[in-house]
């Protein structure tokens, strides 16, 4: 298979991107709809991180405002997605601000 993206940034069916080669991330709606077309809902962009039909986020602690989350803090938050998602434990899971600092 050609190792290559679309002149356009998009990977095409049936290629694959040489693994060094760094592929675009989302927010190009234009190109996307030139390319593939406009879903019959349309798209719900999340590239921005912001979701016009966010999660109902109940009542967090103003300390954690303030401060940045310390290793006690992550191992909470990893054991309740483990126990959330049903992880086994020895598969891996990454806490992380969004997908776009895991695919840098």
């Amino acid at each position: 298979m050609p190792e290559t993206v679309a002149e356009n940034g998009w990977q095409k069916k049936g290629t694959r991107a040489a693994m060094t080669e760094r592929l675009p991330h989302g927010g190009n709606l234009t190109k996307a709809e030139a390319e593939y077309g406009r879903p019959l809902n349309g798209w719900l962009d999340l590239s921005t991180g912001i979701n016009p039909m966010p999660y109902p986020v109940g009542r967090i602690d103003p300390k954690f405002w303030h401060r940045l989350p310390d290793q006690a803090d992550l191992h909470v938050l990893l054991l309740a997605a483990r126990q959330a998602y049903g992880i086994a434990g020895q598969a891996g899971v990454v806490a992380a601000p969004g997908t776009q600092a895991i695919i840098q």
